[in-house]
Formats: structure tokens, sequence, C-alpha cells
């Protein structure tokens, strides 16, 4: 009696859905390894049809077989899983091989573009991910590289600024989203120093430049180590944010530059206005803010009454609430530099830049990551969501310079070509009005500065 053969079959091991009757029952997707539905072969006769044509085939040559402790039919003597009932074969033979195997699907656990678990597969047959498509050779070839050149080391942090990295996947963390230093020199550097001293503490530069910070003190004009307002140590508003847990060097020397010193100046601040600013994510300042202990309420009822006669600095809620580039007091005292730099940068740079899409304008501001909105503006526009994958969801990093210039920042391991000239891993771009950005040969977005 025939078996019946289903209208639509799922792969066992990649879990690809097929009409099993138009491939002999075998999985089309060749990245998944070989696996047959259990209804093929229908019947003995078939079986050593199928049998003789597999071995006149190249697909499956004549070798050495061994039994399946399953459904007891012969399956060549090197597969991992059993073509016709899908079992994972251990073999004590065969041992060491899947240890090595494992190992290696340990580097690529899942796609980094669509999220599905590849952990499953071996890796010798893992080339595209099976869901998505993604080539994930480089990938494997990265990951590779780095346990042979260092096994077991990662980088978990910015050496920089102490941003926690470990929700990036290894393989994608080469720029720090917060304070944007090439993490592939950190991580060099992170594996061969032993750390600063607490004096000598340095921190790398964008260019990959070594740069000494003198102590917190000094950094702070004599005015500024004071709390504003003659505020007591018992006072939370008047404590400095360098003395802060959970407030990483990088950021603090970021709010220093926007006369942000104390937790009161912290707490009497704009989050949206020191992002602007500084271009510290709004959520991680409003996330500071709610942790500080210090009552906002407290901060704005103080007003004025706390501003400094001599030139001083001004109270948290004079300097912070303003909009972006202006304050709502007085202006701060010359030696305000960083607050200047940051109002005059504003000041060169008023123009937005968009990302016309198939049709669909993109604006995107300082800083901002780009890709997901390219995905969208594809799909909203009639692209198929194929091709769109191919798009990652940070696939460039918009930044402005102190001139007011767009830079452009590759991401992550997807193509990216600006005018048709190929940008490399991490490398950045200036671009202008006019320009073109082709995002993994799949879609160009015409820039336009206005």
């Amino acid at each position: 009696m025939r078996n019946r053969v289903p209208d639509e079959a799922t792969c066992a091991i990649c879990g690809r859905h097929f009409d099993p009757s138009e491939t002999r029952g075998w999985c089309p997707n060749p990245s998944c390894g070989e696996w047959q539905h259990p209804s093929f072969p229908i019947n003995k006769s078939d079986t050593e049809g199928a049998t003789a044509e597999t071995s006149s085939g190249e697909e499956s040559p004549s070798g050495p077989t061994k039994p399946c402790p399953n459904c007891g039919n012969d399956v060549r003597a090197d597969a991992n899983f059993c073509k016709y009932c899908a079992t994972q074969l251990t073999d004590d033979e065969h041992d060491e091989p899947a240890e090595g195997s494992d190992e290696t699907d340990a580097a690529v656990e899942q796609c980094p573009d669509c999220g599905a678990d590849l952990s499953g597969i071996p890796s010798d047959r893992l080339s595209t991910c099976p869901i998505c498509m993604f080539d994930l050779s480089p990938v494997i070839d990265d990951a590779d590289g780095e346990e042979a050149a260092e096994p077991g080391h990662e980088l978990t942090e910015c050496p920089n600024c102490g941003e926690d990295l470990t929700p990036i996947p290894s393989e994608m963390r080469t720029v720090c989203p917060g304070c944007r230093v090439d993490l592939d020199e950190g991580l060099d550097a992170d594996i061969g120093a032993t750390g600063p001293t607490p004096g000598e503490s340095g921190s790398t530069t964008p260019s990959g430049e070594s740069r000494q910070q003198p102590p917190r003190d000094a950094q702070q004009p004599p005015s500024e180590q004071q709390p504003a307002g003659g505020g007591s140590a018992s006072d939370p508003a008047s404590t400095p944010i360098d003395a802060t847990a959970g407030i990483a060097d990088g950021y603090v020397q970021r709010l220093t530059d926007v006369g942000i010193t104390t937790l009161g100046d912290l707490v009497a601040s704009d989050p949206d206005t020191v992002s602007a600013k500084t271009g510290i994510s709004a959520r991680r300042i409003r996330g500071w803010i709610d942790d500080a202990p210090v009552d906002p309420e407290e901060i704005r009822s103080r007003g004025s009454a706390g501003q400094e006669p001599a030139g001083g600095r001004g109270e948290p809620a004079d300097h912070g609430t303003g909009s972006a580039g202006e304050s709502d007091g007085e202006p701060a005292g010359a030696g305000d530099s960083g607050l200047d730099r940051q109002e005059t940068r504003i000041q060169r740079a008023p123009k937005d830049l968009v990302l016309d899409v198939m049709g669909q304008e993109i604006t995107v501001t300082d800083g901002e990551t780009v890709g997901r909105e390219v995905r969208a503006a594809m799909v909203e526009a009639g692209a198929s969501e194929e091709d769109a994958v191919y798009v990652h969801r940070k696939h460039i990093r918009i930044d402005v310079t102190d001139d007011g210039e767009f830079v452009l920042t590759r991401l992550g391991e997807n193509s990216l070509t600006v005018n048709g000239r190929t940008v490399g891993k991490g490398s950045q771009v200036r671009i202008s009005d006019g320009d073109e950005i082709g995002f993994s040969d799949v879609v160009t977005a015409t820039v336009s500065i206005r």
C-alpha cells in the first residue's frame, strides 16, 4: 500500500515549507543538508530505483554507509542526519568531527539580520541564512579569525566611555553607539593592555589616537568645582556627575562641555535639548534623571535664586531648560567654552538631511542610524520584502561635524556605495546634496540637504 504524499511538507532541519511531490520529497534548500520526507521512497522498488539514481548522480556519490538507528535505512557514513526520518546521527567514530562542528556552530547561533535560530545547522553547510538568505560567509570568517587570534575574548564594554556592548552581537561590535569610537582598535588595545592607573586614565579618539585626560577637578574651572548656589556636600543636587555611579567618563566629559556638572544641573535639564547638544540618547538621559536622588520639583522651585553674582554659572534651571543653542537666563561665563562650541555647531548646521528612497522621504538627524527606515520605505513603495531584508536595520550612521558637514559611517557587514564607490566597513565618507547612497545593491537613496 502506498503511503499518502502530503501537499505540503516542512523540512525537519531548516523549517522550510515545500511541495514534496515536486522534489521527490527532498528539501530544496541546499543550506540545511540532505533531508527527504519520510513518505519517500514510497515502496521497495522505488527505493531501489532511487538508490540507483542517486548512486549514478553527482549529488550523492557511492561510498560507505551506516544504518540509521531509528528507521534502519542506510545513509552515508559521514551523514549527520538521516535523510529518511531526519534523526540526528551520533556515532562514536564521528564524535570528534561533531565536537569540532559544534565549536564552529557556536560562532553563528543566530542570523545577525533576521534573528533566525541557526544553532541546529552544521557550519560546513551554512553559507546563507535559510530564512532571509543573508550572506553569512563574512560573519563566519570573522568569527573564526577572532577565535584564532584570541580564543574566548570579546569586547563587552567600550574602552573609551564604558558603554555596555553585550546587547549587540559580537560580530557587529564595530563602532560604540555611545561615543562612536572604532571598537576594532579598542579590542586590540584591550587585549594587549593591562589598563591605566586611576591617575593616568586616558581615552581613545575616533581616529584611534591615544589622549591623556587630566584629573576631573582640573577639567573644571574653579567656579564649577563648588556646587552652584553654595550647596553643601549634604545637598544631593550639588553632587558632581563625575562622582555618580552609572555615568561613564566619556558621558561625563560631554555633559560637562554643555554646562552640566552636578546632579541638579542634570535633573533641571531637558533631555531632548541635551541629547541634541551632546549626541547622547534622550532615553539614556531620562534614565539618569529618574535614578538621581534629587527632587525635580525642588530644583525647579529654586528658580534663579541660586545664580552667582560675580559672573559665575547660574542655577541649573537657568541654563538647562532652554532650546538647543541658547539659555533661558543670561549667557554663560567666558570659561564655558564647551557650551559655546555646541551653540556654534548647531548654528552652523541648521539644515536637515533627507534621503529619498523610491519616492519616500526619510529625515535624518545628527547621530541617527539608518536602515530600518529604508526597509519600510522600500516595502511601502512596492518593493519585495525579500529585497528589503538585504538592508540592515542599522546600515549607516549620519553625523554632523563642527563645520556643519554631514558624514556617513558604514556599520556592519552589509555592502554600501556612495556615488558608485564602495565604502568599507567602519569607513566614513562626507556626503552632500545630490549624492546617491546604495544599500546592498538593492536600493539607492538620493541625498537632499534642505
